[in-house]
């Protein structure tokens, strides 16, 4: 993904909250919470993971992209700035 220059990499397929900086210019972000949860795999490197209901919110501005993990009650569970 970085040879073709990808800043950022979205996934629904597991069914939790999940983000990772890969790299420092790759991020990649797991957002499919809003079915049956499943518990997480190994996270040891994640700067986010949680098994629990919820959405991603997205900001997206020419050079700032920000991101937001939501419970479903609402509650901001985590919030991340990437600038390009």
């Amino acid at each position: 993904m970085e040879a073709v220059n990808v800043d950022f990499y979205l996934a629904g397929h597991e069914h939790h909250l999940e983000y990772h900086q890969l790299s420092p210019k790759l991020h990649h972000m797991i957002s499919g919470a809003g079915s049956k949860i499943t518990p997480l795999k190994s996270t040891e490197k994640a700067k986010f993971a949680q098994s629990v209901n919820g959405f991603a919110a997205f900001f997206i501005q020419p050079k700032v992209l920000v991101f937001q993990f939501i419970d479903e009650k609402g509650n901001t569970l985590f919030s991340q700035q990437i600038k390009k």
